[in-house]
This record gives C-alpha cells, structure tokens and sequence, in this order.
C-alpha cells in the first residue's frame, strides 16, 4: 500500500535550504528530499535557536555590522564618517 500526501512549498534563503538538507540528511531522512531538491518537513517542527549573547555583545555586533556598512557606502566621506563613528561610539558606551 502506498501513502502518498501534498503538501505547500514555500521558498526560503539558499543557506537556509542548505542548512536544513545538510541537517535532515545527516540525520538519515534523505527520504524526505525529492529529486527537485524539495525538502518534505511532513512531522518536522522548526525552533528558533535560543540568543545566549549579552546585550553589550549584541550591541557590539550590531556596532561592527553598522560600521561595515558605512566603510562600503561611496556616499559617505571621511569627513562625514568620523561624526557619525564618535556618536556610535557614544552609543556603545552608554550599553
């Protein structure tokens, strides 16, 4: 007897698909992956990982993520960075 089932896809980041097959199948369900590449999570839940991060490191990646981002923008000058450094700066020690 067979069993079959439908079910809906719903597309999701490329690294996230890579996740969860690299993970169902190291698990053993490569059952669960079609020859499309579609992951069939039928019994499957998903959990949001627990952030064990203090808010001072949180607000230190977000700092490093934010300077990252200025350091790449064409826009802003070097005369216009320092500033804005300074107040992140403020920002981050007040945390």
């Amino acid at each position: 007897m067979r069993t079959t089932h439908t079910y809906v896809t719903m597309e999701v980041p490329k690294e996230l698909h890579d996740l969860v097959r690299a993970n169902m199948e190291a698990a053993g369900y490569q059952h669960a992956i079609n020859d499309e590449g579609e992951i069939d999570m039928h019994g499957i839940a998903l959990v949001a990982e627990v952030d064990s991060r203090t808010e001072s490191q949180r607000a230190a990646e977000g700092l490093v993520h934010a300077l990252e981002a200025i350091e790449r923008c064409e826009a802003i000058s070097e005369d216009d960075f320092e500033p804005i450094l300074e107040r992140m700066k403020r920002v981050f020690d007040a945390v």
